[in-house]
């Protein structure tokens, strides 16, 4: 077999998976609300990966499919010594599982971010500008 046909060969264990963007864990505080049709709607979790077209993080709050979200996960590299960022992303919802949500991820940007620590430790992002006092 030629070389290039071996390099571009799927590994067996992605070889079922139709997702094109390779997931990388990370676990990591998130606060998320609904925009648009979901305006205020609002709540809390945990990333469980991540890829560059979409997020599974856990959460308590209830959530629909196809319902649009915005993100704020407090992400681990920091600007610099004082600063922390967090990735803000939007997108639907499109699939839910066992308290699981996956987000495909349509608009992103990374925020300088203030922290607030919760009860198990997890940095949890403050609120991102756009989300409204209310």
């Amino acid at each position: 077999m030629p070389e290039t046909m071996e390099k571009n060969k799927i590994p067996e264990k992605f070889a079922g998976d139709r997702r094109t963007s390779l997931r990388f864990p990370l676990n990591r505080g998130l606060k998320h609300h609904g925009i648009g049709a979901s305006n205020g709607q609002a709540g809390c979790g945990e990333t469980i990966n991540i890829s560059s077209r979409g997020v599974l993080f856990k959460t308590k709050e209830r959530v629909r499919r196809g319902e649009w979200l915005e993100l704020a996960i407090s992400w681990p590299a920091q600007l610099n010594p004082r600063v922390k960022l967090q990735l803000v992303a939007r997108g639907p919802v499109v699939r839910i599982e066992e308290g699981r949500v996956a987000l495909a991820i349509h608009q992103h940007e990374f925020r300088t971010q203030s922290v607030t620590p919760n009860s198990s430790g997890v940095e949890t992002p403050a609120e991102p500008s756009s989300f409204s006092e209310a």
